[in-house]
């Protein structure tokens, strides 16, 4: 109980400290790829542990934005893509450019989520079930809250779809393109 109330906490802070008011000053333009890179290594002992295969695909693609508050996005995705994904399942990063966007992927092989659900997840303190109507695994319902609010302070889309495998659900965010030398 402790550990969830502190980690709310944490959660509740990182949506308060991503307003445009604290962040703004702090864009920069940074190479989106190797941010995921960063945090997949970071975050790469938790799919070792549970046997899920995580790739990163893609090129360098700059964006304009706050390291911290992108970090926090990455995290939370990756995050909730662990979580979701059964032991043995896969969640693969992606990040390339589509026209004047940089899009952002994570997809997992998870139960997925329905479409009529779609608009729910972004919502504050939103768990929802999977398709066998079982909540899966423990957390606050804060994360994609905070993904929706930092693709929103980047003038970013934050989107879901279904993803490339068998099953599953994927993530999208639509970032601005910048050019590395602007």
């Amino acid at each position: 109980g402790v550990e969830r109330t502190q980690h709310l906490v944490e959660q509740l802070l990182s949506l308060y400290r991503s307003t445009p008011e604290e962040f703004s000053h702090h864009f920069t333009r940074l190479n989106l790829y190797r941010l995921a890179q960063d945090v997949i290594a970071h975050q790469h002992q938790d799919f070792e542990n549970k046997q899920q295969v995580l790739e990163l695909n893609g090129v360098d693609a700059y964006v304009e934005g706050d390291p911290f508050a992108l970090t926090t996005m990455l995290q939370n995705l990756l995050s909730n893509a662990n979580k979701y994904t059964p032991p043995g399942g896969s969640v693969r990063v992606t990040v390339e450019p589509t026209g004047d966007h940089i899009c952002l992927k994570v997809e997992d092989s998870g139960p997925g989520i329905a479409p009529t659900d779609y608009g729910k997840v972004f919502e504050r303190f939103q768990r929802l079930n999977d398709k066998r109507g079982t909540a899966v695994a423990e957390g606050c319902g804060l994360g994609l809250t905070i993904v929706r609010h930092i693709a929103d302070l980047h003038r970013a889309r934050a989107s879901i779809a279904p993803s490339s495998f068998a099953s599953g659900a994927a993530f999208i965010i639509l970032f601005e393109r910048v050019t590395p030398h602007d």
